[in-house]
């Protein structure tokens, strides 16, 4: 767990930076595990025959 090390950055950022910095990692923890799992993004290469 990174969570002590991020503690610890983020307790170095000035109150504008920490905010972003915070919101920025809730983003990335809200993320889905697998971004590209929709046929979008790779129907053209099952098209192509790669």
């Amino acid at each position: 767990d990174f969570q002590p090390q991020i503690s610890q950055t983020f307790d170095l950022l000035s109150p504008s930076y920490r905010l972003i910095a915070e919101a920025s990692l809730q983003q990335i923890r809200n993320r889905k595990p697998y971004p590209f799992a929709n046929p979008y993004y790779w129907a053209a290469f099952t098209a192509a025959g790669v």
